[in-house]
């Protein structure tokens, strides 16, 4: 667990991702990083709740971060974003799994590109495998 985890509950995290009062860039999307299986799933109950312009912020700010700091992993929150209704949100999962190396994902990366109904997450897909 990474010193940012240890300060925030996954808890206190969720209530954070749910106030809308809250401003997006007041999100702290480093909690994101290393989420423990426990986390993960608190978290899978909670996000399809969040507002769907913040889940949209959230990856493509976790974009930039991954891009920037090879240290952290969102292999976790990218996981369970491929299954977000938002095509924006899949598209952007998909990138935060550039360098994940688990072989379970080629065949969801694969239905992804085939039968996805966003061109953009089919592309998206479609180098995630290359």
């Amino acid at each position: 667990m990474n010193a940012l985890s240890e300060q925030i509950s996954i808890d206190k995290f969720i209530e954070t991702l749910l106030d809308e009062s809250i401003k997006d860039s007041d999100i702290v999307v480093g909690r994101f990083s290393d989420l423990e299986k426990s986390e993960l799933e608190a978290l899978k109950e909670s996000w399809p709740k969040v507002n769907p312009n913040r889940r949209r912020h959230i990856m493509r700010e976790l974009r930039e971060v991954i891009e920037n700091d090879m240290l952290v992993c969102f292999d976790g929150i990218a996981l369970l974003a491929l299954e977000d209704r938002d095509p924006d949100v899949r598209k952007n999962a998909v990138g935060l799994l550039w360098e994940c190396e688990k072989k379970h994902l080629i065949p969801k990366l694969v239905e992804m590109m085939k039968e996805d109904e966003n061109v953009e997450v089919r592309a998206a897909a479609a180098t995630g495998l290359g």
